[in-house]
């Protein structure tokens, strides 16, 4: 044993006195144990009983884990060149611009945005320069309560946490770390919105036969978020070739698919029905289903376009305060109820597009099938 664990010293908790933390290191000369006092910012920047004691704890815990990681108090070239390896702000850069690789620009740019805004509060709090080991949970916890004092809402809090954490997640599977600093962080309780909240029974069957009446256009669109759990990003880059009306398919190029991998969906029964009702196996190649207006056409058009009818029909014209996009879930939720105990749990997780069951929320199940059955199971016709 080359270290004794590091200890504080808190002058019994009078703020006046020095308060430092202390370890031992077995000195390679004398064999003997040298006594070594890190008093690092303590008594500067907190002034108070109760900070000064966090702060002292993140000191010793950062001593006591380069300790057992092997650092050594005397080596001072190894020091340096650890210090230029693993600084946390450059650390979490590094492994941000490995990250954002394989993901969309929008979403690369949420994450960069959400990074920028943590490695600015450690500039602040002058914390810029600690190792990345060295980032604690008491740090993510003081980092959480500053965006809530900035004013942020819970669900854009969460994100910032939720961005930050999946760094130190890839940290850790790469071993640069032992644990994950966020782990231990509380998210916070998101109120309910409408924005992907599911449809009522009332509010689906009013969206159907406002859509139908009128914009057709618009009720197929939505039935390939309800039924194929499709982005409208993804729908309005979809030409006539990417539909199999034989084996019943849709190909998601991997340019438009949100996991940049080709995808195929299954088109159910009643979207298929009405894919052939509105003429869609009649294109040509190259037509896409919904171009101008949502006619099928040879212009391709912003996912904006869909939103703003569908404000312009349903929010404002049926009074249905929900967004598109809740489809995908009122869809999902609908599935999971109609087919209790027969549901197949794989292949929804693969209609969505989840990495994994658990990413798939209340529908987590296990099932081997990754197709299915419609003779088997109940699919709502709308």
């Amino acid at each position: 044993i080359h270290y004794k664990l590091a200890s504080i010293y808190d002058a019994g908790g009078d703020v006046k006195k020095q308060w430092f933390v202390y370890f031992s290191w077995r000195h390679t000369v004398n064999d003997k144990f040298q006594r070594i006092k890190v008093f690092g910012d303590l008594n500067k920047k907190f002034k108070d009983a109760v900070t000064r004691t966090a702060a002292a704890k993140i000191l010793q815990q950062t001593i006591n884990d380069a300790l057992r990681n092997g650092w050594n108090p005397f080596v001072s070239e190894v020091n340096k060149a650890a210090d230029t390896v693993y600084k946390a702000d450059k650390v979490l850069q590094e492994i941000m611009n490995s990250k954002v690789a394989a993901l969309r620009p929008r979403t690369q740019q949420t994450y960069k945005s959400r990074l920028q805004i943590f490695l600015n509060w450690m500039k602040e709090m002058k914390l810029q320069q600690l190792h990345i080991h060295e980032i604690q949970p008491l740090h993510i916890d003081y980092y959480q309560k500053f965006l809530i004092g900035k004013g942020y809402n819970s669900v854009t809090v969460n994100s910032n946490i939720e961005i930050i954490a999946s760094l130190f997640k890839k940290l850790l599977k790469l071993r640069i770390i032992r644990e994950n600093p966020c782990d231990g962080i509380d998210m916070l309780r998101e109120d309910e919105s409408n924005v992907f909240k599911p449809y009522t029974d009332a509010e689906l069957k009013t969206i159907t036969a406002t859509l139908k009446q009128k914009h057709p256009g618009l009720f197929l669109f939505f039935l390939h978020v309800y039924y194929a759990f499709l982005r409208p990003e993804t729908i309005v880059s979809l030409k006539r070739k990417h539909y199999d009306f034989v084996n019943k398919t849709i190909t998601i190029d991997a340019e438009h698919h949100k996991n940049r991998k080709i995808s195929y969906k299954q088109i159910l029964t009643p979207l298929f029905n009405y894919l052939i009702e509105r003429g869609a196996d009649k294109l040509t190649p190259e037509q896409y289903l919904f171009s101008k207006n949502l006619a099928p056409g040879v212009t391709r058009i912003k996912p904006v376009r869909a939103s703003e009818l569908w404000r312009e029909i349903i929010i404002d014209g049926a009074g249905i305060d929900k967004k598109l996009y809740a489809a995908k879930h009122t869809g999902g939720i609908h599935y999971v109820n109609d087919n209790e105990g027969i549901e197949n749990m794989m292949w929804l997780q693969k209609q969505m597009a989840h990495h994994s069951l658990e990413q798939t929320e209340v529908y987590i199940r296990k099932n081997k099938k990754t197709s299915l059955d419609e003779s088997k199971a109940k699919i709502r016709k709308l």
